[in-house]
């Protein structure tokens, strides 16, 4: 959501809530349907490497924490 527009549409709302996905379509490494679910996503995503945009460092997805929220990771299961 544009940050110039979210004022005026969160002040209406009672709670903001993400919901995870309920699709299970994820590809492996050959490219072929796994359907990997869950909090096995982050996981097999773990290793990866990206740039935090605040130091320019670059490190691995798993050295950042966990990724989501508590609400959010017990849904996400």
């Amino acid at each position: 959501m544009r940050q110039d527009l979210a004022p005026a549409v969160l002040e209406r709302l009672g709670s903001v809530r993400i919901w995870p996905p309920r699709h299970r379509d994820s590809r492996n490494a050959e490219g072929k349907l796994d359907f990997v679910r869950g909090m096995g996503r982050p996981a097999l995503i773990g290793h990866l490497p990206v740039v935090d945009v605040l130091t320019g460092e670059e490190r691995t997805i798993a050295e950042l924490g966990p990724l989501y929220s508590g609400a959010f990771s017990r849904d996400f299961q």
